[in-house]
């Protein structure tokens, strides 16, 4: 299925802030059939990561710069391993991965309280940030994953 946006407006300056309101009333159809708001930013963050066509957002390496709360920040998600034993409903290691955010770059995990598998989005204005935040969750997941006791996988 191809959905095309033709903006008829004539003059070429308004032509892009018009596609964007099209395409984020289209974005916002779509989330309206999903369960919960954690799976919408997932979503959301799937759909601009693999966006095409004249309408491409900017994205490098699995991090995209998307506008959250009126603001444009970067952003990457990753999915996050999980408890073997799913009456443990939470590894507090995942909890614990909030920490690693600032007030300028934040780190917001989503495990076991949605229908998704669990995973983490760190946003924030300066792309270098959220590179800097995303090595450290990976790092301290591993760090969590080196200990004998944790049964979360798969194994990073």
């Amino acid at each position: 299925m191809t959905i095309t946006i033709q903006c008829t407006n004539s003059d070429a300056t308004q032509t892009r802030p018009h596609v964007a309101k099209a395409i984020d009333m289209i974005e916002e159809s779509i989330v309206e059939f999903l369960p919960d708001r954690d799976t919408k930013k997932k979503m959301l963050y799937e759909l601009a990561a693999k966006a095409t066509g004249s309408y491409k957002i900017p994205r490098d390496h699995g991090f995209v710069l998307r506008k959250y709360d009126g603001v444009k920040k970067w952003c990457t998600i990753f999915d996050l391993p999980c408890m073997i034993n799913i009456a443990d409903t939470k590894c507090q290691h995942l909890q614990d991965l909030k920490a690693l955010g600032r007030i300028d770059c934040l780190i917001e995990v989503y495990d076991f309280i949605s229908e998704t598998a669990p995973y983490v989005l760190i946003h924030g204005a300066k792309k270098k940030d959220v590179e800097e935040k995303a090595l450290e969750v990976v790092n301290a997941v591993k760090s969590h994953q080196s200990n004998d006791n944790c049964s979360c996988r798969p194994k990073w």
